[in-house]
């Protein structure tokens, strides 16, 4: 009888502790870290033509406030690294006064007004940023907006690993 009043008197305390582990694993988890399922797989439209090099893909929209905080960014990478846009879920008049309005660092725009291009690649929502190497390949995505920390501590290695 005494073993059995043992277990019921630490069980709440065991309950606790399996808790607080659970809870501290989730803490060292990176919300932003969304994983693809396309990571190392072909771009998924092999109709639309990309760049033979190292490129990005910028899924963006005018309805996206996030967009315009990564804006700048973009802007400076776009003098180095080729930058393609996917306009995701969006009017094609909107998306053109937003590119007057805040700059356009696309070497191309792909519309995606429907979503469907943005379903295939797994887009959460916008904005997002794919690093794409010479055979058309994904090989990172970012969820959210870009930012110089970002794009030195994942795109810079990531593109150091892919160059010759």
């Amino acid at each position: 009888m005494k073993d059995r009043s043992a277990v019921w008197r630490f069980l709440p305390l065991m309950v606790f502790l399996g808790l607080m582990l659970v809870l501290i694993q989730g803490l060292k988890t990176d919300p932003k870290a969304l994983p693809s399922a396309l990571l190392n797989q072909p771009f998924p439209h092999p109709d639309i033509r990309l760049p033979q090099t190292i490129h990005l893909i910028n899924v963006w929209g005018s309805w996206c406030p996030a967009c315009q905080q990564e804006q700048p960014l973009l802007m400076e990478l776009s003098k180095e690294w080729p930058i393609i846009g996917l306009n995701y879920k969006d009017e094609p008049l909107q998306a053109q006064a937003w590119l007057q309005q805040w700059g356009n660092p696309y070497q191309r725009l792909i519309s995606d007004p429907h979503g469907q291009l943005g379903l295939d690649l797994g887009v959460y929502g916008a904005p997002e940023t794919y690093l794409l190497d010479q055979q058309r390949t994904i090989r990172l995505r970012h969820a959210g907006i870009l930012t110089q920390e970002v794009w030195q501590n994942r795109f810079l290695p990531a593109i150091a690993e892919l160059s010759p």
